[in-house]
């Protein structure tokens, strides 16, 4: 998207709740949280963290720390790499450019295709 990456699932579930997207079973989002104002999500409920493993909450907590605090701008600039721009706007980012940013991204991208 033109603000950056975004994951489509989740965006989906955004867009039902805030009342602009398609209904293909997400009535339960409604009861966990609102959006306010188009962009602020208002949470209800606390999340099930039993559906995460020790590792997701781990990158979780991590990403909340690096880039919780980062201003629209900041979030903006570091999305916007060579991955975002090898992808046509509101398409996906291909795998292999995702993994091309890292600084192992030949062997990850080997990885991948074995």
């Amino acid at each position: 998207m033109s603000h950056g990456p975004v994951p489509s699932g989740a965006y989906d579930i955004v867009k039902y709740v805030r009342g602009d997207g398609w209904d293909i079973g997400f009535e339960q989002a409604r009861v966990a949280f609102a959006v306010q104002d188009d962009k602020h999500i208002q949470i209800y409920e606390n999340p099930n963290t039993d559906v995460f493993s020790d590792s997701d909450i781990e990158c979780l907590d991590r990403a909340i720390t690096e880039y919780g605090k980062l201003s629209f701008s900041e979030l903006k600039k570091q999305s916007h790499d060579t991955a975002y721009d090898q992808a046509d706007l509101n398409e996906s980012i291909p795998i292999e450019a995702i993994a091309a940013t890292f600084t192992d991204g030949q062997s990850l991208i080997e990885h991948l295709h074995n």
